[in-house]
C-alpha cells in the first residue's frame, strides 16, 4: 500500500483524479482493517498442500477448456456458447497460473 500511495503522489494528478485513487486507497484500508487476513496469500502452504498434481490437473483441465472452445466458436449461430467457453476458457487460464506459481 506504501508503495501504491507513493506511485499515485509522484504522478502529480489533477484534484479530481487524485480524489478518486484516494477513495480506492480509503476503501481498501477499510477493508484491510475489517479483516486483517483478507489480502495475505499463504502459497507456501496451498501449495505444499497441494503438490504438483494440482498444477497438472489444472493444465488438463485447461486443455479441455480450450478444446470446447474451439468447439463452441466454431459454428456461425453459436454466439452464446462461444461468448461462455471464452468466459470458462479465461477463467481456466487463470487458474493454471495461480495453481502452478512457484511450480515453473
Amino acid at each position: 500500500m506504501d508503495r501504491f500511495e507513493k506511485e499515485i503522489i509522484d504522478r502529480n494528478l489533477s484534484i479530481s483524479e487524485f480524489e478518486k485513487y484516494n477513495n480506492m486507497a480509503n476503501t481498501l484500508k477499510i477493508m484491510n482493517d475489517q479483516d486483517t487476513e483478507m489480502f495475505e496469500v499463504d502459497n507456501q502452504n496451498y501449495l505444499s498442500n497441494s503438490g504438483p498434481w494440482l498444477c497438472v490437473l489444472s493444465y488438463v483441465l485447461w486443455v479441455f477448456s480450450l478444446v470446447g472452445w474451439f468447439a463452441a466458436c466454431a459454428g456461425p449461430h453459436s454466439f452464446f456458447l462461444c461468448f461462455a467457453a471464452s468466459a470458462y476458457l479465461i477463467r481456466a487460464t487463470y487458474t493454471v497460473i495461480t495453481d502452478c506459481e512457484g511450480l515453473m
